[in-house]
């Protein structure tokens, strides 16, 4: 008789336990930045021919020439340049993979395998995607 109390009891508190993670309201989705609301992929003719403004790639270009036809930096002007927004990953020990930049959001991948999505005019993350490795037995 002992045992079927400590069961009633158990599968008492397992009922309990269910039943309260039942009432709980389910997580609310964060809102989706007024940049990404109307975000579109990249496509084949934005790798092959981007937009002034766009880098989606390593050296910008398939022809590896990492130029930009952007003109607003010049030889006049270019001793008076400033930093516009700086931010900080969270890692120190470097990153090797440049960022890229599509449709007003920087994409910047870490050695510490995350992913931020900085607004580019204004550094302001919009999106920061931690990808956690699976343990290894």
């Amino acid at each position: 008789m002992p045992r079927v109390r400590t069961l009633a009891c158990i599968l008492g508190v397992v009922y309990a336990v269910a039943a309260g993670r039942a009432q709980q309201p389910p997580p609310v989705a964060a809102p989706v930045p007024a940049l990404l609301q109307n975000y579109k992929p990249v496509t084949d003719n934005d790798l092959l021919r981007p937009a002034p403004a766009e880098w989606p790639m390593i050296r910008r270009t398939y022809d590896g020439w990492g130029y930009s036809p952007l003109e607003q930096i010049t030889p006049a002007n270019v001793a008076r340049l400033q930093p516009a927004w700086v931010f900080s990953t969270g890692v120190t020990s470097g990153h090797q993979a440049p960022a890229i930049v599509h449709g007003g959001v920087m994409f910047v991948a870490t050695p510490s395998s995350q992913v931020l999505a900085p607004d580019a005019k204004t550094g302001q993350i919009i999106s920061r995607y931690p990808y956690r490795l699976p343990d290894h037995a």
